[in-house]
Protein backbone atom coordinates (compact mmCIF):
# COMPACT_ATOMS: atom_id res chain seq x y z
CA UNK A 1 0.00 0.00 0.00
CA UNK A 2 1.62 3.31 -1.32
CA UNK A 3 1.94 5.95 1.79
CA UNK A 4 -0.38 9.03 1.10
CA UNK A 5 1.83 12.29 0.18
CA UNK A 6 1.71 14.87 3.15
CA UNK A 7 -1.32 17.07 2.34
CA UNK A 8 0.39 20.78 2.43
CA UNK A 9 2.94 19.39 -0.11
CA UNK A 10 0.41 17.83 -2.57
CA UNK A 11 0.49 21.19 -4.57
CA UNK A 12 4.04 19.75 -5.98
CA UNK A 13 2.62 16.37 -7.57
CA UNK A 14 0.95 18.38 -10.63
CA UNK A 15 0.92 18.61 -13.84
CA UNK A 16 2.03 22.52 -13.58
CA UNK A 17 4.79 20.76 -11.98
CA UNK A 18 5.72 18.89 -15.23
CA UNK A 19 4.99 21.45 -17.49
CA UNK A 20 7.49 24.37 -15.87
CA UNK A 21 10.45 20.91 -15.85
CA UNK A 22 9.21 20.27 -19.75
CA UNK A 23 9.64 23.73 -21.12
CA UNK A 24 13.61 23.76 -19.13
CA UNK A 25 14.18 20.38 -20.20
CA UNK A 26 14.12 20.89 -23.91
CA UNK A 27 16.58 23.60 -23.98
CA UNK A 28 19.06 21.31 -22.19
CA UNK A 29 19.60 19.50 -25.82
CA UNK A 30 21.65 22.83 -26.20
CA UNK A 31 23.70 22.65 -23.23
CA UNK A 32 24.46 18.87 -22.87
CA UNK A 33 26.03 16.64 -25.26
CA UNK A 34 24.23 14.16 -27.28
CA UNK A 35 25.19 11.16 -24.93
CA UNK A 36 24.07 13.24 -21.95
CA UNK A 37 20.65 14.51 -23.44
CA UNK A 38 20.15 10.56 -23.80
CA UNK A 39 20.90 9.91 -20.32
CA UNK A 40 18.72 12.83 -19.31
CA UNK A 41 16.16 11.44 -21.29
CA UNK A 42 15.78 7.69 -19.76
CA UNK A 43 15.83 9.91 -16.00
CA UNK A 44 13.11 12.50 -16.90
CA UNK A 45 10.55 10.31 -15.03
CA UNK A 46 12.86 9.40 -12.43
CA UNK A 47 14.64 13.02 -11.47
CA UNK A 48 10.67 14.59 -11.80
CA UNK A 49 9.62 12.12 -9.36
CA UNK A 50 12.48 12.92 -7.26
CA UNK A 51 12.10 16.33 -7.17
CA UNK A 52 8.58 15.69 -5.77
CA UNK A 53 9.52 13.07 -2.82
CA UNK A 54 12.69 14.89 -1.71
CA UNK A 55 12.35 16.67 1.67
CA UNK A 56 13.41 20.02 2.19
CA UNK A 57 14.93 20.41 5.81
CA UNK A 58 14.10 17.94 8.94
CA UNK A 59 12.15 14.58 8.63
CA UNK A 60 10.19 14.09 12.44
CA UNK A 61 12.20 11.17 12.97
CA UNK A 62 15.31 13.76 12.27
CA UNK A 63 13.43 16.03 14.17
CA UNK A 64 13.10 13.75 17.04
CA UNK A 65 16.23 11.43 17.24
CA UNK A 66 18.85 14.45 15.77
CA UNK A 67 17.44 17.76 17.56
CA UNK A 68 15.81 16.43 20.39
CA UNK A 69 18.62 13.81 21.61
CA UNK A 70 18.56 12.98 25.20
CA UNK A 71 22.28 14.12 25.93
CA UNK A 72 21.67 17.87 24.74
CA UNK A 73 18.08 17.98 25.88
CA UNK A 74 17.36 15.31 28.54
CA UNK A 75 14.24 16.49 30.00
CA UNK A 76 10.91 17.18 28.69
CA UNK A 77 10.95 20.53 29.87
CA UNK A 78 14.28 20.89 27.82
CA UNK A 79 12.94 19.10 24.73
CA UNK A 80 9.90 21.74 24.65
CA UNK A 81 11.69 24.60 24.76
CA UNK A 82 13.99 23.25 22.20
CA UNK A 83 10.28 22.97 20.13
CA UNK A 84 9.61 26.15 20.10
CA UNK A 85 12.44 27.73 19.12
CA UNK A 86 12.96 25.51 16.14
CA UNK A 87 9.20 26.19 15.57
CA UNK A 88 9.58 29.95 15.55
CA UNK A 89 12.74 29.38 13.64
CA UNK A 90 10.87 28.49 10.61
CA UNK A 91 7.80 30.63 11.38
CA UNK A 92 9.97 33.27 10.73
CA UNK A 93 11.46 32.07 7.50
CA UNK A 94 7.90 31.46 6.35
CA UNK A 95 6.87 35.29 6.58
CA UNK A 96 10.21 36.40 5.08
CA UNK A 97 9.72 33.37 2.16
CA UNK A 98 5.88 35.56 2.11
CA UNK A 99 7.58 39.05 1.57
CA UNK A 100 9.84 37.03 -1.38
CA UNK A 101 7.14 35.66 -3.20
CA UNK A 102 4.97 38.62 -3.38
CA UNK A 103 7.50 40.60 -5.08
CA UNK A 104 8.41 37.81 -7.02
CA UNK A 105 5.12 38.17 -8.15
CA UNK A 106 4.95 41.62 -9.17
CA UNK A 107 8.28 40.78 -10.94
CA UNK A 108 6.01 38.36 -13.50
CA UNK A 109 3.79 40.59 -13.77
CA UNK A 110 6.35 43.00 -14.60
CA UNK A 111 8.01 40.81 -16.80
CA UNK A 112 4.87 39.94 -18.72
CA UNK A 113 3.83 43.38 -19.38
CA UNK A 114 7.58 44.10 -20.83
CA UNK A 115 7.39 41.18 -23.37
CA UNK A 116 3.96 42.31 -24.31
CA UNK A 117 5.34 45.93 -25.40
CA UNK A 118 9.04 44.95 -26.39
CA UNK A 119 9.04 45.32 -30.33
CA UNK A 120 12.45 43.82 -30.45
CA UNK A 121 12.36 40.11 -30.90
CA UNK A 122 15.58 39.18 -29.31
CA UNK A 123 14.90 41.47 -27.02
CA UNK A 124 11.58 39.58 -26.47
CA UNK A 125 13.24 36.61 -26.18
CA UNK A 126 15.78 37.26 -23.22
CA UNK A 127 12.47 38.50 -21.27
CA UNK A 128 10.94 35.19 -22.18
CA UNK A 129 13.91 33.23 -20.68
CA UNK A 130 13.49 35.71 -17.35
CA UNK A 131 10.10 34.75 -17.02
CA UNK A 132 10.50 31.15 -16.78
CA UNK A 133 13.48 31.26 -14.45
CA UNK A 134 10.91 33.58 -12.42
CA UNK A 135 8.17 31.08 -12.81
CA UNK A 136 10.43 28.33 -11.83
CA UNK A 137 11.79 30.32 -8.90
CA UNK A 138 7.76 30.79 -7.91
CA UNK A 139 7.54 27.11 -8.14
CA UNK A 140 10.37 26.49 -5.71
CA UNK A 141 9.28 29.01 -3.53
CA UNK A 142 6.07 27.43 -3.10
CA UNK A 143 7.77 23.67 -2.75
CA UNK A 144 9.64 25.27 0.37
CA UNK A 145 6.67 26.94 1.96
CA UNK A 146 5.27 23.67 1.82
CA UNK A 147 8.32 22.27 3.83
CA UNK A 148 8.66 25.07 6.19
CA UNK A 149 4.43 24.37 7.07
CA UNK A 150 5.71 20.43 7.27
CA UNK A 151 7.91 21.58 10.08
CA UNK A 152 5.63 23.68 11.74
CA UNK A 153 3.16 21.30 11.96
CA UNK A 154 5.15 18.79 13.36
CA UNK A 155 7.05 20.94 16.14
CA UNK A 156 3.18 21.54 17.06
CA UNK A 157 2.42 17.63 17.52
CA UNK A 158 5.72 17.92 19.40
CA UNK A 159 5.29 20.01 21.57
CA UNK A 160 1.56 18.87 21.91
CA UNK A 161 3.22 15.26 23.34
CA UNK A 162 5.78 16.67 25.74
CA UNK A 163 3.43 18.78 27.60
CA UNK A 164 2.15 16.46 30.03
CA UNK A 165 2.17 19.20 32.88
CA UNK A 166 5.31 18.45 34.60
CA UNK A 167 7.13 21.83 33.26
CA UNK A 168 6.09 25.15 32.38
CA UNK A 169 5.21 26.04 29.05
CA UNK A 170 5.37 29.65 29.57
CA UNK A 171 8.14 30.20 31.82
CA UNK A 172 11.13 29.06 29.91
CA UNK A 173 13.46 29.53 33.13
CA UNK A 174 11.57 27.10 34.85
CA UNK A 175 13.30 24.18 33.53
CA UNK A 176 16.56 24.96 32.77
CA UNK A 177 18.50 24.39 35.93
CA UNK A 178 17.29 20.87 36.05
CA UNK A 179 17.95 20.18 32.60
CA UNK A 180 21.35 21.84 32.36
CA UNK A 181 22.04 19.61 35.59
CA UNK A 182 21.23 16.42 33.70
CA UNK A 183 22.85 17.67 30.43
CA UNK A 184 26.05 17.86 32.18
CA UNK A 185 26.25 15.16 34.48
CA UNK A 186 25.52 12.92 30.41
CA UNK A 187 28.85 15.37 29.43
CA UNK A 188 30.93 14.26 32.44
CA UNK A 189 30.12 10.80 32.07
CA UNK A 190 31.15 11.35 28.42
CA UNK A 191 35.03 12.54 29.80
CA UNK A 192 38.04 10.22 28.69
CA UNK A 193 41.49 10.46 28.84
CA UNK A 194 41.83 12.35 25.45
CA UNK A 195 39.62 14.89 26.51
CA UNK A 196 41.17 18.31 26.20
CA UNK A 197 41.94 19.88 29.97
CA UNK A 198 39.81 22.92 28.70
CA UNK A 199 36.96 20.80 28.33
CA UNK A 200 37.01 18.55 31.57
CA UNK A 201 37.22 21.91 33.51
CA UNK A 202 34.41 23.60 31.72
CA UNK A 203 31.98 20.34 32.31
CA UNK A 204 33.00 19.54 36.06
CA UNK A 205 33.03 23.88 36.35
CA UNK A 206 29.36 24.09 34.53
CA UNK A 207 27.91 21.24 36.85
CA UNK A 208 29.94 22.62 40.05
CA UNK A 209 27.93 25.65 39.32
CA UNK A 210 24.28 24.57 38.32
CA UNK A 211 24.49 21.90 41.07
CA UNK A 212 25.29 24.97 43.84
CA UNK A 213 22.21 26.91 42.46
CA UNK A 214 20.10 23.78 43.00
CA UNK A 215 21.15 23.19 46.45
CA UNK A 216 20.61 27.09 47.35
CA UNK A 217 17.05 27.36 45.99
CA UNK A 218 15.91 24.32 47.51
CA UNK A 219 17.33 25.64 50.90
CA UNK A 220 15.46 28.86 50.59
CA UNK A 221 12.48 26.75 49.40
CA UNK A 222 12.50 24.86 52.58
CA UNK A 223 13.18 28.21 54.78
CA UNK A 224 9.99 29.55 53.57
CA UNK A 225 8.49 26.34 54.23
CA UNK A 226 9.61 25.72 57.38
CA UNK A 227 8.29 30.18 58.43
CA UNK A 228 4.60 29.33 56.84
CA UNK A 229 4.50 26.59 59.12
Amino acid sequence: MKEKPNGSLKTFHDNSLNTLLSKEEKHLKNLLSQQDNKSYENLIEELRDNYKKDTMFRTEVEMRFSVLDDGTHPTRGAKYWQSVKEQKTHLLSLIELSFEYRILTVEIKKTQKQIDLEEDELEKELLQVELEKKLWGKRNMEFEGGHRMRELTSWSKIKKELDDGSFNTQNVESHQLESYQKMYQNKQKSITPGTPQSSVFNIYSQLQTVTRILEEKKLENDKKDSIEQ
